[in-house]
């Protein structure tokens, strides 16, 4: 259904009425399609039986009864019968006559008379005695009369669709739900076989051909929309989300819906709804639609369990015990660090850790930790000395861990890392002494001390003079230091 919403191509859906009603999503989704005009409803039989095995009283009633739930459901009924297994006689015949339905889809196999098959033809009106119109399928997406069922090739339907339209003006491809996936848990779908309908679809398009329904094709009008129950959608449908939702109700007529988010069933004196709701944590959201009619829909409850990715925060200790902290943006020597890793929730198992540092010595990429206790991890930092570390760039640290719902948290930088990464500098720092030209002894003069890198402690202690004596010690800037000097008299 989803794929001819997307395509925005029409669908007539054969509805088995008894099977129908208990999966909202599969209301809704059906609803939208015949809101948008897409979908046509038609009936597949109260249930999946052969209707040829019941009386004409049985068929005439089993049929009024899908008639009364699908425009119960969908506020229409519809005057298509698509036969379960294509079989049908003249009771079927009659039965549908006497319940005013139109249309019947079997196979070419299975018509009663071939003469009675319509054919999409200027001027043509062929239908049977009763004023039933017969429209048979022609081919199907898989081979459903055989154990297991096999794949019908996308080539062979494309001829069966050519030379039936060549010779009707129109042909009838069935396609089942289990063409596409599993029907028994864990309802698994077949994406290939999504794409090769993708493939059929455009392929019609290609060669000209237009998607219709069989009301389209035939001209019978569909029946009227009646007085029915409003339908809400909620979107998204609850579910386990990471991030904060925007949840938007929509109705499927024009409606005033009332919604609560604490859990409590909700009535006309409740919050109208005129905007998508936030919900940031886990929530009951329930609502109910109230149509100009008065018409008002039974409660519905959707719960939207927000857990958010793990986060995570970093700490640099000197020993493996995580006991003594580096503090703040530590500066690494060539040496055996620890890393402290905390996790804001439990994990499945150990996050990785990538580092990009300065220079490329000192790298890591998806580097494995260990369990330390509780949501604490350790990580050994090991420093090799590396020309370009030099400490005057912050490291990049990004951490991968997955909690134990399977959010996943991936690449992404601790929240205090700014605060709490560290600086890789494992070169020592050069220095040059430099003073005036030529100093005399009658003069006193000032040596600059050039550091390659800004250096911490240097004081006016560090300086030594022989011959002389020194004083005014002055820091200009964090590797720039001067003392002024005076020679002794000879």
């Amino acid at each position: 259904m989803n794929k001819f919403i997307e395509k925005n191509e029409k669908l007539s859906l054969g509805i088995i009425m008894n099977d129908i009603g208990n999966d909202q999503a599969v209301i809704n989704k059906v609803q939208e399609g015949h809101q948008s005009g897409l979908f046509e409803l038609t009936l597949h039989g109260w249930m999946h039986v052969d209707y040829t095995t019941l009386s004409l009283a049985n068929q005439k009633s089993t049929l009024q009864q899908a008639s009364t739930k699908m425009q119960t459901i969908w506020g229409r009924n519809s005057t298509i019968f698509i036969l379960p297994y294509n079989h049908y006689n003249t009771n079927t015949l009659q039965a549908m006559q006497e319940l005013g339905l139109k249309i019947i889809s079997s196979e070419f196999e299975q018509e009663l008379n071939l003469a009675d098959v319509y054919q999409a033809i200027p001027n043509s009106d062929i239908k049977d005695s009763r004023g039933i119109y017969h429209l048979p399928q022609v081919v199907e997406f898989y081979h459903q009369d055989v154990d297991p069922a096999t794949k019908n090739p996308i080539s062979n339907i494309e001829n069966s669709i050519t030379t039936t339209i060549n010779q009707y003006g129109y042909a009838i491809v069935t396609l089942h739900p289990q063409d596409f996936g599993d029907t028994n848990a864990p309802y698994t779908v077949r994406t290939s076989d999504i794409t090769d309908l993708d493939t059929l679809i455009t392929w019609i398009k290609n060669n000209g051909y237009t998607i219709k329904s069989f009301s389209d094709v035939t001209g019978v009008p569909l029946p009227p929309l009646v007085g029915s129950i409003p339908v809400t959608t909620a979107r998204p449908s609850g579910g386990t989300y990471s991030t904060t939702q925007m949840v938007t109700l929509t109705a499927n007529e024009p409606a005033t819906i009332y919604y609560t988010t604490n859990g409590s069933t909700p009535t006309q004196s409740s919050s109208v709804y005129s905007s998508p709701i936030s919900i940031s944590t886990t929530t009951t959201l329930k609502f109910f639609a109230k149509d100009t009619d008065g018409n008002v829909e039974s409660v519905k409850t959707q719960i939207y369990t927000i857990d958010p990715n793990p986060t995570f925060t970093i700490q640099y200790y000197s020993d493996s015990n995580l006991v003594t902290s580096l503090g703040d943006n530590p500066k690494l020597k060539a040496g055996t660090y620890y890393l402290k890793i905390t996790s804001s929730k439990a994990l499945s198992g150990a996050p990785t850790i990538s580092i990009n540092s300065e220079g490329t010595a000192n790298d890591a990429t998806n580097a494995p930790t260990t369990l330390v206790s509780g949501n604490n991890y350790r990580y050994p930092r090991v420093i090799a000395n590396d020309a370009s570390a030099i400490g005057t760039t912050l490291e990049d640290i990004s951490i991968t861990g997955t909690d134990t719902l399977a959010n996943t948290a991936t690449n992404v930088n601790p929240t205090n890392e700014v605060a709490k990464a560290a600086y890789t500098d494992t070169i020592s720092p050069s220095l040059v002494l430099s003073t005036p030209e030529n100093p005399t002894n009658d003069e006193s003069f000032v040596v600059t001390a050039q550091f390659s890198e800004p250096v911490s402690g240097v004081a006016n202690s560090d300086f030594a003079v022989t011959g002389g004596t020194k004083s005014n010690f002055v820091a200009v800037d964090a590797d720039t230091y001067t003392v002024t000097s005076s020679l002794n008299d000879v």
